[in-house]
């Protein structure tokens, strides 16, 4: 007899909420159990499939969609691991595969809206690699996506840790603009559309105090953390 986690494990869509609830408040071994549900479901891993033609297995269109988000979520599960050429090897496979194809089902997400959470993933790997010109490259480009799809998260996070690549790069005046954008895109979402938009303030707030404006410095980083 099948327990609920095998229960919704089988229906994609259902099983893609759970994973990303389960990764979104700390749960990661759950997180990785319902993808392995998932792959199970579909009798192949997400490794499999993106390493072939999506031809090549008797899969329904929501077996693919669930597959191509289940690598996202792969490659997510892997960078806050640090296997940092793991998320980089599953990433730059899975990148060409993540466009929206018209009339197509989807099991959550359409793959074409993915492609910034990759993009960001892959940019972190990267930085985590101490390659902060690839991963700001990559996170100029989650950026644009994300802005593409209206994603306020990915919106935020890329633009925070650019600014970030950009600091080490002691290209501090595109620092600043860079934070500053972030700041004026946080004002077209709601209110609180993203915990993530205090990275911007925690960057300016760091500028500020490299240039010994303690004040300006305080102010910026307790903004980040409200």
């Amino acid at each position: 007899q099948r327990g609920p986690a095998e229960v919704i494990g089988a229906q994609p869509r259902l099983n893609l909420m759970a994973g990303g609830a389960s990764h979104a408040t700390g749960n990661i071994q759950q997180a990785e159990r319902f993808l392995r549900l998932l792959e199970q479901s579909a009798g192949v891993s997400v490794e499999e499939f993106v390493d072939h033609q999506a031809g090549s297995y008797k899969l329904t269109s929501i077996q693919r969609s669930a597959l191509l988000e289940g690598s996202v979520a792969r490659a997510r599960l892997a960078v806050d691991s640090l296997e940092l050429d793991k998320t980089i090897s599953l990433g730059e496979r899975t990148l060409p595969r993540l466009v929206n194809t018209p009339n197509e089902p989807f099991a959550f997400n359409p793959p074409g809206n993915l492609r910034c959470v990759m993009l960001f993933e892959l940019g972190l790997a990267y930085e985590f690699h101490g390659d902060p010109v690839t991963a700001t490259k990559l996170f100029s480009e989650a950026e644009m996506d994300a802005v593409v799809m209206k994603n306020p998260h990915i919106i935020a996070l890329a633009m925070g840790h650019l600014g970030r690549m950009q600091i080490l790069q002691d290209q501090s005046q595109q620092a600043f603009a860079t934070f500053q954008r972030a700041l004026d895109a946080a004002k077209t979402f709601p209110p609180r559309s993203s915990a993530f938009w205090g990275l911007a303030e925690i960057g300016l707030g760091e500028l500020a105090f490299a240039k010994g404006d303690l004040e300006e410095a305080k102010n910026r980083y307790q903004a980040g953390l409200e």
